[in-house]
């Protein structure tokens, strides 16, 4: 017994500042001690926070959010399929980053894959998401281990959740997905898109459809989801039809959605100014 709270009282001091949440100390609530009430509670927030995921970035990660970057987080989050067509320096890269780790801690054993035309684009990406651990502890705590190779882009939660960043290529071909982003798609092989990325998706494996009494609920089963990011450019290539069929969908109520933001975004927040706008 001795021995035992000795090691306990060498652990709590070795790992009291640890950012880790599986190895720095805490009050465990124990099985027997979980009322119903606290069950609710939970069902209760972690609904709340897959409806606005937003929130959870806010609140949890806690970081900061324009205006536009809440609305666009929101409806990337609640839509099945999704096209942003916005201006450069918008964040796209940092943002996508963003989502990907609130969904990914929201939704565990998700797969979700960032897929980009080139691996040094890839690598562009993965940058984004090294800063943002860097930046946000509670981003951090959440990481089990962080793959940032030339050709070893990967994430892995502890809660089984993992984030690839795949370059749209025959090397990326038989992949998985519950969450696919599609970043900067425009330059993207059109015929690469559709044989080697559409077919990553899946519909994530969630413990509770094992259970017998969920068996035939199919309406419990999870739809992947696509999520479509890029610049504007010239309509006569396949980003454009793409676009325009997916705004088509969402008017006719289907579970799809589009936003699109201009340069004036970057200058209200002053991230490009007036002067360099009107340069380039």
């Amino acid at each position: 017994m001795g021995n035992s709270y000795k090691n306990y009282e060498n652990n709590f001091k070795k790992y009291s500042g640890n950012s880790n949440q599986f190895k720095a100390p805490k009050v465990m609530i124990k099985e027997k001690e979980r009322t119903e009430q606290w069950q609710e509670n939970i069902i209760d927030w972690v609904t709340f926070y897959r409806r606005n995921v937003h929130r959870f970035i806010q609140h949890y990660f806690q970081v900061e959010l324009y205006w536009y970057q809440v609305i666009w987080i929101y409806f990337m989050s609640i839509c099945e399929n999704f096209v942003t067509i916005a201006s450069r320096a918008a964040a796209k890269s940092w943002l996508i980053a963003l989502l990907a780790y609130a969904r990914g801690v929201l939704y565990p054993n998700s797969e979700i894959v960032i897929v980009s035309n080139s691996m040094k684009q890839a690598g562009i990406i993965f940058g984004k998401m090294a800063s943002l651990k860097n930046d946000y502890p509670n981003i951090a705590r959440e990481i089990d281990k962080f793959y940032d190779t030339q050709n070893n882009y990967k994430c892995v939660l502890h809660n089984g959740t993992t984030i690839k960043v795949v370059a749209c290529q025959e090397g990326g071909r038989g992949e998985r997905s519950t969450f696919t982003i599609g970043e900067e798609f425009r330059i993207m092989d059109k015929t690469k898109f559709d044989s080697i990325v559409k077919p990553f998706a899946y519909a994530r494996q969630t413990p509770y459809l094992k259970n017998p009494k969920y068996a035939n609920e199919k309406i419990l089963v999870e739809e992947p989801r696509q999520i479509l990011i890029s610049s504007a450019y010239h309509k006569g290539l396949w980003w454009y039809k793409e676009t325009l069929d997916t705004i088509k969908m969402m008017l006719e109520g289907k579970d799809a959605g589009f936003i699109a933001f201009d340069y004036l975004i970057a200058i209200k927040h002053n991230i490009k100014t007036k002067k360099a706008i009107a340069q380039e």
